[in-house]
């Protein structure tokens, strides 16, 4: 038992004010655990802690068995009134959110002012006596020079931080539930004052205000935990960059009614806070959102405006909350419209030029016979005069032949692939024997060959294919002529056989060949791959892709391998025949 104590002699007011000061420590453990964020937490539990210390220097020189130990006790204690105050206005600035709270000149201020109230007790500026009282057994009263600083310092505070609750009031007061942790607050707040003046008047011989300050301690509690009292420290950090962002972001109850919004939210869709604005078409998603599953990508309209929702919970120790992203949608169905009205616009332009295309082509293909009629008379009357010419006449009616022959293989070049873009192109389906294609061309292939002094080489095996054989012919021809184009003095090979259940005809050369790049546009229409040094090779660039045009039309492919300066080899690919059965003969449009 502590000395100079006597806690039987008042009892009652050991009981009253001892289990205040407990409720009040029980306050300040709970909010040691719980309480975020740092910096509200650390002035609240000072500042409670000041008040339990309060609360002894109240009982402590009340059961004093006289008027020294009275005055001891009172002195133990004497830290504790400027440092509940200071303290506890520090809490109600960071409440508020100011910004001075956090500064060290603020605080050193504050608590300063504190520290020298101290100072004055224990260098005697401050004079505590202990005056003898019929019912709280002693009480304190205070002189010397420094205790007008101090009464100025506490009141001081105690305006302050009344000012501070009001205006923390103000700020929420249209707030769903911070509203109401302002009046928890400032009730809270008013029982103190009101215990005070009551026990300073002595309206009634209780000790009101040491009753009041653990009552003002639990309503922080209730505050706090119920109605989001230091929530709001991380949503309004986060204020400007939310109300900057182009979405709509809404926090809303599981009954959808909104808590919080933020700019986007109010001028885009005319949202308010407490009021239940969604409608059936997200009620499903919202209460999965609440049930812990996140949804995205709801199609809804809100006051009119067309959107997409996306949800997410929230967690909050009372209830689940949801958090709601709003996407405006607007300008992205205008947008849709104007890709579908550009997609009409791209689709009839298009429509229109193949329509212009085929034109082209029909009028090609329709000249056939206007354009071949003129060349087979000029080729026909060159051989007949070619027959009864004198020598010296001879030579200029073989290039009149020669060129006129030219002509008409350019002329069926061209008309075959306007045949093939108008889907008038013939071909017929036929078994053809290879090895007697080969023999067939041989002759004329071995022509073309002596032309640059090349050697014509034929390895023919057995092979049947199916395709057109005026096609095939054609094909081969014109690998055989580039092939003995593009060597001098060299050897083309000309091959046939079966390679699995396809056929092939194989035209090698060790000309001049081809780079990779230039494989890459063997096959474009009107496009030669030789650059300036071999411009006397001449050519349409028109052979090759008619060619593989033909080829893919039979079913079959053409292909290319060659390297630089070491030779091209092509090998045109055919559906192989097995078994020899009998086939449609038939032409067959393409």
């Amino acid at each position: 038992m502590l000395d100079g104590l006597d806690p039987g002699a008042h009892l009652p007011l050991v009981v009253v004010v001892g289990g205040s000061a407990v409720v009040s420590l029980t306050v300040a453990a709970w909010a040691a655990f719980r309480l975020e964020p740092r910096a509200s937490l650390v002035a609240l539990v000072v500042s409670i802690l000041g008040a339990v210390g309060y609360q002894a220097r109240f009982l402590l020189p009340a059961i004093a068995t006289d008027p020294e130990a009275a005055a001891f006790y009172a002195s133990l204690f004497a830290w504790s009134p400027a440092l509940m105050a200071s303290s506890g206005l520090h809490f109600m600035v960071l409440l508020n959110e100011l910004r001075i709270g956090r500064t060290l000149a603020f605080c050193a201020v504050l608590y300063g002012g504190a520290l020298v109230v101290f100072s004055g007790h224990t260098s005697g500026l401050v004079v505590t006596r202990a005056v003898s009282d019929p019912v709280f057994g002693y009480l304190l009263e205070q002189s010397g020079p420094l205790d007008p600083f101090q009464r100025a310092y506490g009141g001081l505070c105690i305006l302050a931080l009344v000012g501070l609750a009001a205006r923390y009031a103000i700020h929420w007061r249209y707030h769903p539930t911070r509203s109401r942790a302002a009046v928890v607050l400032v009730g809270g707040l008013a029982l103190p004052m009101i215990g005070a003046i009551a026990t300073i008047t002595r309206v009634v011989d209780l000790p009101l205000y040491n009753l009041a300050v653990p009552l003002f301690h639990a309503s922080l509690v209730v505050a706090i935990r119920r109605h989001e009292l230091l929530t709001f420290n991380i949503e309004e950090a986060a204020r400007p960059t939310l109300d900057a962002a182009g979405e709509a972001i809404v926090v809303v109850e599981p009954n959808g009614e909104i808590l919080w919004l933020n700019r986007a939210a109010a001028e885009v869709y005319g949202l308010e806070v407490g009021t239940r604005p969604f409608g059936s078409d997200i009620r499903p998603c919202l209460e999965g959102a609440a049930a812990g599953s996140p949804c995205r990508g709801v199609a809804a309209e809100v006051r009119g405006v067309a959107c997409l929702v996306a949800m997410s919970p929230i967690p909050h120790p009372e209830q689940v909350r949801v958090a709601m992203a709003l996407t405006d949608v607007r300008h992205l169905r205008a947008a849709e419209r104007g890709l579908v009205e550009a997609r009409e616009v791209a689709e009839a332009a298009r429509a229109e030029a193949e329509a212009a295309d085929r034109a082209k082509s029909t009028f090609l293909a329709n000249m056939s016979h206007e354009l071949r009629t003129p060349l087979n008379a000029i080729i026909g009357y060159g051989e007949l005069l070619r027959e009864d010419a004198d020598p010296e006449q001879t030579p200029d009616l073989d290039r009149i032949i020669a060129s006129g022959r030219y002509l008409l293989r350019l002329l069926g070049d061209v008309l075959d692939l306007s045949k093939l873009d108008a889907g008038r192109l013939e071909v017929s389906r036929e078994i053809i024997d290879l090895r007697g294609l080969l023999g067939e061309v041989e002759d004329a292939g071995a022509v073309l060959a002596r032309e640059n002094g090349n050697v014509l080489a034929v390895d023919a095996r057995p092979a049947t294919a199916m395709g057109d054989p005026i096609r095939v012919r054609q094909i081969v021809l014109n690998l055989l002529s580039n092939a003995a184009k593009f060597t001098r003095e060299g050897r083309v090979d000309l091959r046939c056989g079966v390679d699995g259940a396809r056929a092939f005809v194989e035209v090698e050369d060790n000309g001049i060949g081809m780079s990779p790049e230039q494989i890459d546009r063997l096959f474009r229409r009107f496009e030669q791959v030789h650059d300036e040094r071999h411009a006397d090779y001449g050519g349409t660039g028109l052979g090759l892709a008619l060619s593989r045009d033909l080829a893919e039309v039979m079913g079959g492919a053409l292909e290319v391998e060659s390297q630089r300066e070491v030779g091209s080899r092509f090998r045109l690919w055919l559906p192989g025949v097995h078994g020899g059965g009998m086939v449609d003969t038939g032409p067959t449009a393409v």
